[in-house]
């Protein structure tokens, strides 16, 4: 069973908090969107967090260093496996990496929302979100690990480096020998788990 909280004030339109998944009031979600989401948020950050909690590493939970890229390009690849990764949801992902440029260049607000919408032809409302996402708490630059982790992730699959074991915990591709380490000195054999869970009904396994 997976937890779902609805908060009105989520400028995101989903996200994951300890295994439960955070929605945002006031907002209509498509068909293609819930896959979206349920891959993306339920398939492999949920997924992650109680495979995390099973296995007997604190830091599973807690995460190595530069974790968060990598899990964000797994869980993109993720929607890319679930069909919902389309050239609209590439091009949002790409206008974050922008927003964030124009925000640590200085640009005010409505100077960063210009550029998206006359420079990179974004309409109003998704030039608005993405710079909305850029700009608040005086400035936030985790949008830019999603491209940065996607392009990892699907690199390191294109060379067939195994990428399931993200899905072991907040574990970064750069940490799959370490975590293998450490889980064997706990008794816990190598495995290689699926990416995500593609079946969002089935409890997550190790």
């Amino acid at each position: 069973t997976v937890r779902v909280h609805v908060h009105a004030r989520l400028s995101a339109a989903a996200a994951v908090s300890g295994g439960a998944v955070l929605l945002g009031g006031g907002r209509w979600y498509s068909e293609q969107e819930s896959v979206r989401l349920c891959a993306h948020e339920v398939g492999f950050h949920v997924a992650a967090f109680h495979r995390a909690r099973r296995l007997p590493l604190r830091l599973l939970s807690t995460g190595t260093a530069g974790f968060l890229a990598d899990h964000e390009g797994a869980a993109l690849m993720c929607e890319v496996e679930s069909g919902a990764f389309t050239a609209y949801r590439r091009r949002l992902i790409g206008a974050r990496v922008f927003a964030v440029d124009a925000m640590l260049q200085e640009a005010s607000f409505s100077e960063a929302l210009s550029t998206l919408r006359e420079g990179y032809g974004l309409d109003a409302t998704d030039a608005y979100y993405a710079c909305e996402r850029a700009f608040r708490g005086n400035g936030f630059t985790k949008n830019v690990v999603y491209l940065r982790g996607f392009l990892r992730v699907s690199a390191a699959r294109e060379q067939g480096e195994p990428i399931g074991f993200l899905n072991l915990g907040k574990i970064g591709l750069d940490d799959r020998a370490v975590a293998s380490e450490l889980l064997a000195a706990n008794g816990v054999p190598e495995r290689e788990p699926p990416l995500g869970v593609s079946d969002t009904t089935a409890e997550p396994t190790i």
